[in-house]
């Protein structure tokens, strides 16, 4: 248990430096901190400043009053929340923005519950803004605990500016909620925020990195955390970057294989510049873009990021097949999945970099961006074990000469191209086809363009009425395209049989669209709401012919998707050949 407590001291001297937002005076004191203990290690120590949107809150106020009562409530500014002074009435309503709902917020300030998923709150500011509510209170689901989440001006998730958010909102505890609810219940309340933040455009953020030379420089592995955090930051992810400085001098003693950068990123949590909608990851993305380009991303053999580990159940998302497969003979009892575009490896990932992170983020959703963010509240197995794990995880990527296999990415889609020529679905040629791309660009190259572009982040139905979390998958189209080809297809059977009790239940598992984020490319599939419609009069016959002619056409749309396949791989691969 040495380590442990070398990590927690760790842990404990970082977390004085309090709150960090990128650009911030409290970010270029930490950055010397871990600029210091690199030091005494690597062979070479860098700083990469860059522009970033910095938000700081200055000390944000609710203040509550009736006719018998006056009182200041304890608030938390949610980012990017204006500098702003609002006064209005106070109007609760119930799971707002989650369900729907017919109270008129229109002028007022409105209280709710904070959703499930601490993430939506986005989702909830921008119902308050499109109804109209002056601001927007959110009650935390747990008790005596401030939370932050970022909270935009518009839906979506471009990587492009956008507009600011115009209306405040503010989380408060659980206990105050609930103090707030009995007094709207029994008299009218008003209430005044004011929230003191500030908003610099032109700020410098800073990413520290550590290299440390071995015997091949052509092959690099990037071992990654962030430093900036919201509140005490423990889990998230002042503990990834004790990890870092703890691997540090573990690497120091090894006998290198490949070269090793050591790096903790600024710009996680927020600081795109201009509110740009995809907000977070910004740190990293820039690094990708102006550091890594510049010595070659065929020169990155790995990349392994530590965010949110604290207790509960370990996972590694991972960027491809290889990479999974690679970490299926490493790791036991870990759950594995893809990439997901929440961690800083998927700023990697998104160009075809083998990349993973360690993580336990949904099982600390209850002290995820508070300030219970705390090293009381982490599970002492669980970070021995994400210890362990990663240092063994790490060790192999550094010193096993063939670790990785990118060949395993190209022959998974090669498979799925086998079995759909043996259907009929598509023509051998597309075969051939691909298999050229393999022999003029190599397999390296080719899984790289595999897994930039076939492995998407998906939302699940319009941002508006469909919230829910981006998620990775891999062919995305083709897979959702099969999904809606097995629904019609039961439902038709069904309708044949002379039963129609379960046909609108299969209907509304069938999302309208999907939409690629980032690329906010909307992938439309079938628009169910007119067949409901034809049920509900009981047209089943009209119901059984579109159903019938559709299924041809998401036949077609399925050959078509897989048939474009090499066409999009080489587009790609000729992007990547470039840049090597």
């Amino acid at each position: 248990m040495q380590f442990l407590n070398e990590a927690f001291e760790l842990v404990n001297e970082l977390r004085k430096f309090g709150e960090i937002v990128s650009g911030s005076r409290r970010e270029e004191k930490i950055v010397k901190y871990i600029l210091d203990k690199l030091q005494s290690y690597a062979d070479e120590v860098k700083i990469h400043g860059f522009n970033v949107t910095m938000w700081i809150d200055n000390g944000s106020q609710l203040y509550v009053k009736n006719k018998s009562k006056e009182e200041l409530i304890k608030a938390a500014a949610l980012p990017y929340t204006p500098r702003s002074h609002v006064e209005g009435n106070m109007v609760y309503v119930r799971e707002f923005g989650i369900r729907e709902s017919k109270v008129d917020v229109e002028g007022k300030i409105v209280l709710t519950e904070w959703a499930k998923d601490p993430d939506e709150a986005e989702h909830q500011y921008l119902e308050a803004i499109e109804h109209g509510a002056l601001g927007l209170v959110l009650i935390d689901n747990y008790p005596s605990r401030l939370r932050r989440i970022v909270v935009k001006g518009t839906y979506g998730y471009s990587y492009n500016p956008s507009i600011p958010p115009p209306i405040p909102a503010l989380g408060i505890r659980y206990e105050d909620g609930l103090k707030l609810r009995k007094m709207i219940n029994t008299d009218s309340v008003s209430v005044e925020i004011e929230t003191n933040v500030k908003i610099d455009f032109e700020a410098e953020g800073k990413t520290v990195e550590a290299i440390f030379n071995g015997s091949c420089e052509k092959e690099k592995i990037l071992i990654t955390a962030h430093h900036d955090h919201w509140f005490s930051g423990v889990s998230d992810d002042l503990l990834g970057v004790a990890f870092l400085l703890w691997e540090a001098e573990k690497i120091k003693r090894q006998k290198l294989l490949r070269e090793v950068r050591i790096i903790s990123f600024g710009a996680e949590e927020c600081g795109a510049p201009y509110f740009t909608e995809w907000y977070w990851s910004y740190g990293s993305r820039w690094y990708v873009k102006n550091v890594a380009l510049k010595y070659g991303l065929d020169t990155i053999y790995a990349i392994y990021n530590w965010d949110v580990v604290g207790k509960g159940k370990i996972v590694i998302s991972a960027s491809g097949f290889e990479y999974l497969k690679f970490l299926s003979r490493k790791v036991n009892r870990v759950f594995l999945e893809l990439d997901s575009p929440y961690f800083d490896s998927y700023s990697f990932s998104s160009l075809g970099l083998p990349s993973a992170t360690i993580n336990t983020i949904r099982n600390v959703m209850d002290i995820y961006h508070t300030d219970k963010d705390v090293l009381e509240c982490l599970d002492s197995n669980t970070v021995k074990e994400a210890f362990t794990l990663s240092h063994k995880i790490i060790h192999n990527l550094i010193s096993e000469k063939h670790a990785l296999d990118a060949s395993v990415n190209v022959k998974v889609l090669e498979k799925i191209l086998e079995s759909e020529i043996r259907k009929g679905n598509i023509k051998p040629h597309i075969l051939m086809k691909y298999r050229n791309l393999m022999e003029k660009y190599g397999i390296r190259v080719l899984s790289m363009a595999i897994t930039s572009e076939l492995i998407k982040p998906i939302h699940e139905g319009d941002y508006r009425t469909s919230y829910s979390p981006l998620i990775q998958k891999f062919l995305p189209e083709y897979i959702y395209l099969k999904k809606c080809i097995s629904h019609v297809r039961k439902i038709l059977t069904i309708i044949s049989e002379g039963y129609f009790d379960n046909v609108v239940t299969i209907l509304k598992k069938i999302p309208g669209e999907v939409i690629i984020s980032g690329e906010e490319k909307v992938v439309p599939l079938i628009r169910v709401k007119p067949l409901m419609k034809h049920l509900e009069l009981g047209n089943r016959d009209v119901v059984h012919r579109s159903l019938a002619d559709l299924l041809k056409c998401l036949e077609k749309r399925t050959s078509t998707n897989l048939e474009r396949i090499p066409e999009i791989l080489e587009e790609r691969l000729r992007k990547i050949w470039r840049s090597l």
